[in-house]
């Protein structure tokens, strides 16, 4: 029950862009959920577009005007679902779209599920939920909003409040009131900790120190069986670091290649790692404890590359 994005509009009169954006905030993570859901083609997956097209698509198909007649909006064939609309030729759906105060609130609510028939919104918990959080916003920004812009004090508490109110896209809680206590007097006030602990591992591990190494290699080829033609191949491995330490150390790992062979190129890194040395011949990466992996892939002739765990001799230390 996420949103993808949320953006604050305000229709102006005038040569285009008759509108302005007040407000624009982007949930990657829950854009990543959308593209991997269980049932959800990648390939006709649409990411999100750019706040100028989600401006023109929401003033042209989502706001009561007395224009002219416009097909995208107003054809006999279109079935009306307001507040949910579908924009970009029918493949970004749904957007939730209201407005209130002579502004236009709009988000794009996740499908975490294949969905069949567009008209059985019910079966999307995410257009309710996304409906609840315009409504809110529209609440905290007030009805004046004549004098609104995107330097206006009242944004730059938006913002405040997505964050806590919707963290990562998910809405928790859209009380207004608790929300502005909370952004008033700050979250009750603890012991500091002692050392600096990942986010995604506030609670410090207790029993045995456990470091778990793990090397994987895979090897592909191709062999073609023709002395005019040598056989190509591919080695690739990855290294994973498990590392359940009490306090949080570092955790360093150096890779070394023997003198002859070829050195190891083309890194993967994962975010976990603090700091890397990128040196082809010794690679020194070091990381909080916590669990991280490392990629490597080498491309050469298979009958003169050396096994990857040959090479990969890991020294760490703690």
């Amino acid at each position: 029950m996420s949103v993808r994005g949320l953006w604050v509009i305000r229709k102006c009169k005038g040569s285009a862009p008759n509108y302005e954006i007040l407000f624009s905030r982007r949930f990657p993570s829950v854009e990543r959920r959308g593209r991997h859901a269980k049932g959800v083609n990648p390939e006709k997956f649409l990411p999100l577009p750019e706040d100028t097209v989600i401006g023109d698509e929401v003033v042209t198909r989502c706001c009561e005007t007395d224009e002219q007649f416009t097909e995208e909006r107003d054809d006999c064939a279109i079935v009306n679902q307001k507040p949910v609309y579908s924009l970009c030729s029918g493949k970004l759906w749904p957007v939730v779209c209201i407005e209130k105060n002579g502004l236009v609130f709009c988000a794009v609510a996740l499908v975490e599920s294949f969905v069949d028939d567009k008209s059985d919104l019910l079966d999307i918990p995410g257009v309710p939920v996304a409906l609840s959080l315009l409504e809110s916003v529209a609440e905290l920004l007030g009805p004046n909003t004549e004098a609104l812009s995107q330097s206006n004090p009242k944004i730059s508490e938006l913002y405040q409040y997505i964050c806590v109110v919707a963290p990562f896209g998910t809405l928790l809680d859209n009380n207004i009131t608790t929300t502005k206590f909370l952004l008033a007097n700050g979250y009750p006030q603890g012991p500091m900790p002692r050392q600096k602990v990942p986010a995604w591992r506030p609670v410090a591990c207790k029993g045995s120190s456990k470091l778990i190494l793990s090397i994987k290699e895979q090897i592909s080829t191709m062999q073609y069986d023709n002395s005019n033609t040598p056989d190509a191949g591919e080695i690739s491995g990855s290294i994973i670091c498990k590392a359940e330490l009490d306090g949080c150390p570092d955790v360093q790992l150096i890779l070394s290649v023997p003198s002859g062979y070829s050195p190891l190129d083309n890194f993967v890194i994962h975010s976990c790692v603090t700091s890397a040395d990128t040196n082809p011949i010794m690679m020194q990466v070091r990381a909080h404890h916590i669990n991280w992996t490392w990629n490597i892939h080498g491309y050469s002739d298979v009958k003169s590359q050396v096994s990857f765990l040959t090479f990969a001799r890991a020294i760490y230390s703690v």
